[in-house]
């Protein structure tokens, strides 16, 4: 008897460790066609053998890339599958005219479109909002809190599906530090700015004991300069089970967040997750709402700002933590 087939778009490669990991557990009921956009060719595949793979070279904002990707998705013929996946309202208002008579449309949100500051007009936003959310049968957010900032009248239809990691023991053992040992920090997934390139920059210049080790997407020309530093050693894009291990060689897990979008403030990060699940410290900022879960569980340790104003004592407060 033939299985269920689900149809998966996303303007992500694969590579992305919620795609993997949602991919991996509905590769258990259905025959997945995953569709996404490839910028560079990185060698590496998270999805399961068995997943087909329409793969769209290019960059993603790209218009033309787009374009090509609303071609791929038109010529499978969204309307045959059981279920389609759509990760992020964004692409969701790109293909509906495509989704419109699809069958069990799911929307994934990661990040909401609709909590980046400027990005729309307030007069537009509250429409596109309702058409995403109305078109899909069901919308899936990351946690309670996101949940929350959805608009009373549009929750119906939304479930919570938490970033739970998957489970190895093949990371350990963590690295064993003396004291006098250099500071290790892991910076790792979207690689940018807003992600906390500042404060290891602050840290960087305040002290030779300091080492980054970087593995991810290099989003703009900040961390392009960071990852050509000296004392920063960057890995490129790796699977979720190999930025355990990398992790594993370091003192904290990075994640912070720059406070001024809403997106930021509420985020809910994997790496808080991923870092509790191999005994592994993250640094997060006070601004973050998830900082407050971290304060609580003993999950790490809490800047009081994005960038604060004294890295030597953040250094020395860092290390007094670690040893």
């Amino acid at each position: 008897m033939s299985r269920p087939r689900l149809l998966y778009l996303s303007i992500n490669d694969g590579t992305d460790t919620r795609i993997a990991k949602e991919i991996r557990s509905l590769a258990s009921s259905f025959d997945i066609t995953f569709v996404g956009v490839r910028q560079e060719d990185n060698g590496v595949n998270q999805l399961p053998s068995g997943v087909r793979q329409v793969v769209i070279p290019g960059r993603r904002r790209d218009p033309m890339t787009l374009a090509r990707l609303f071609v791929a998705v038109y010529r499978l013929g969204p309307s045959r599958f059981e279920s389609v996946h759509v990760v992020n309202e964004n692409l969701l208002l790109i293909l509906a005219p495509l989704l419109l008579t699809s069958k069990n449309l799911v929307l994934d949100v990661f990040d909401s479109m609709f909590l980046k500051n400027g990005l729309l007009p307030r007069l537009f936003r509250w429409p596109l909002q309702w058409f995403a959310h109305v078109l899909a049968d069901t919308v899936l957010v990351t946690d309670p809190e996101r949940r929350r900032l959805i608009p009373v009248y549009l929750r119906g239809n939304v479930d919570v599906l938490p970033n739970f990691p998957v489970y190895s023991e093949s990371a350990r053992p963590r690295r064993i530090t003396m004291p006098g040992d250099p500071l290790r920090i892991f910076f790792s997934g979207s690689l940018a700015s807003g992600r906390g390139i500042p404060f290891l920059e602050d840290l960087l210049a305040s002290s030779p004991a300091v080492e980054v080790v970087a593995a991810g997407w290099i989003y703009d020309d900040a961390a392009r300069r960071l990852c050509s530093r000296e004392r920063v050693s960057y890995q490129g894009i790796v699977s979720a089970e190999q930025a355990a291990k990398i992790a594993c060689s370091c003192d904290f897990i990075l994640c912070l967040y720059s406070p001024d979008v809403p997106n930021n403030i509420h985020a809910s990060p994997n790496k808080i997750y991923d870092a509790a699940l191999i005994g592994m410290p993250v640094i997060i900022n006070a601004e973050v709402n998830a900082s407050e879960f971290v304060q609580s569980q003993g999950l790490g340790y809490v800047l009081q700002s994005y960038r604060p104003n004294d890295p030597a004592a953040e250094l020395s407060a860092l290390l007094a933590y670690r040893d």
